[in-house]
């Protein structure tokens, strides 16, 4: 009797996978790309308009990417998080004002050499730009109060001292041209200058009502050049 042949033996291996074929599913999709300079205005601009807005707490990257109409993920790889953002509206802003203020100085000097009435005009321009741009009220008040908090303190950091080297070189020029009194430390100028504009900053932001410029200007101004103090 012939004994039944022994079943063959199964392999172990696992089938061999058939490779699919080329579909469009299943290209891999494309790296992200770098926002353009267009898209990183547009990402800014909607920044600027959210925050004022909605505030600074209560804006999330969501919203600043459904005013910009792209993907809150670009958004993030460029700039990480809001207060990346908050921190790039503010520079750009500032370096707006510093690029006012020297056109100005440089208009005001070719008018006239008399310090007071100098100064008189410069404030009336600085006051005059503050009054009119109401999409900053909001924005100027976060950003007073962002390192008190410690939010993002080393970015808010970065932010005045990029201002502050301009400032510097800006009040060194006013000297130069015999606007200033030259005796005195450009870094003391910018401690007062700071302490009068940022204050007018909030006074506007904070109140509805704006003091009357020209005159507010002309006031500041008889002070800073004549003193506070009776002589003698």
């Amino acid at each position: 009797m012939k004994r039944p042949a022994k079943a063959p033996a199964r392999s172990t291996k696992p089938p061999a996978r058939r490779k699919a074929p080329a579909s469009r599913g299943n290209v891999r999709p494309a790296p992200p790309h770098p926002l353009t300079p267009r898209e990183r205005d547009r990402v800014l601009a909607a920044s600027r308009a959210v925050f004022n807005t909605k505030g600074f707490e209560k804006t999330t990257i969501g919203d600043i990417a459904e005013r910009a109409r792209l993907d809150a993920g670009a958004i993030r790889r460029q700039f990480r998080n809001k207060e990346t953002l908050f921190a790039a509206i503010m520079e750009q802003r500032l370096e707006e004002d510093l690029d006012v203020t020297e056109e100005a100085l440089r208009l005001i000097g070719a008018e006239t050499r008399d310090p007071q009435i100098a100064i008189e005009k410069f404030l009336a321009v600085q006051l005059a730009r503050h009054a009119s741009d109401r999409r900053w009220r909001r924005i100027y008040i976060d950003f007073f109060t962002l390192a008190p908090r410690g939010v993002k303190a080393d970015l808010v950091a970065i932010v005045e001292a990029r201002i502050a080297q301009r400032s510097l070189a800006f009040i060194t020029f006013a000297q130069s041209r015999g606007m200033l009194d030259p005796q005195i430390p450009p870094g003391d100028f910018f401690i007062l200058w700071s302490a009068l504009l940022d204050g007018m900053a909030l006074r506007r932001a904070s109140s509805q009502a704006m003091p009357d410029i020209p005159e507010t200007a002309r006031a500041l101004a008889r002070m800073l050049t004549r003193g506070i103090v009776r002589a003698g």
